[in-house]
């Protein structure tokens, strides 16, 4: 019996970022389930190194307040959608009486006279 086989051959860092990189996927996963090794060094592949995470962070972190400045921001623009809401309706209210009141026909309406 030949010792070649899927655990005889270690495929190189290269490799495995080729297999993955071009579709390959499969491959690597069967190599995971016959070289549990393969996992490890996935994972170490993988990992950013601190320069590169910690110039990511810079990018993607929120700005200090920012979560308190959209709070701020939403109590804001609710109330100014409240504070229209009763105008309008105020000035619709208006609108109805001033309509009632100023009612031509309203000598004509049964009851009135």
């Amino acid at each position: 019996m030949s010792s070649r086989g899927p655990r005889s051959r270690r495929p190189s860092d290269r490799t495995l970022r080729r297999w993955l990189a071009t579709g390959r996927p499969r491959r690597v996963q069967r190599l995971i389930e016959t070289q549990p090794e393969v996992a490890a060094r996935l994972d170490a592949l993988s990992e950013l190194d601190r320069a590169h995470a910690g110039a990511l962070h810079g990018v993607v972190a929120t700005p200090d307040g920012f979560s308190e400045r959209v709070v701020d921001r939403v109590h804001t623009q609710r109330d100014e959608y409240t504070a229209a809401s009763v105008l309008a309706d105020l000035l619709g209210l208006g609108f109805h009486v001033g309509g009632v009141l100023l009612d031509p026909d309203e000598d004509e309406r049964p009851g009135s006279g």
